[in-house]
């Protein structure tokens, strides 16, 4: 489980770290400082998908709260998004981690 955990980080963190490559790339060829949005990479990647999910989410969360998350950098949500991934994996650390030498003892 803990395995898993640091993966997904890991490929969250890559991730994040491909889009700023990007978003740097973009910022390099037209001199404008201005990041890609979480909703608009998400559009193009997964056009259906933003608005499948506004469709079953209450207006009372989407306004608020997800509609905020949409509107930030998406290299900085795929990042933090990693870094809780990779924080949550030490919950499943072993604590009863048996040696080699307890068995002979």
């Amino acid at each position: 489980m803990q395995f898993t955990f640091i993966l997904t980080g890991l490929l969250l963190l890559v991730g994040a770290l491909a889009r700023l490559v990007l978003d740097g790339l973009a910022i390099f060829e037209s001199a404008i400082l201005r990041f890609e949005t979480l909703s608009q990479t998400w559009e193009n990647y997964f056009p259906a998908g933003l608005k499948f999910l506004e469709t079953y989410i209450p207006t009372a969360l989407w306004n608020p709260y997800i509609s905020w998350i949409l509107e930030q950098p998406s290299f900085a949500i795929i990042g933090a998004t990693g870094i809780v991934f990779i924080l949550l994996s030490f919950m499943f650390r072993r604590r009863n981690k048996r040696r080699l030498s307890d068995e002979f003892l």
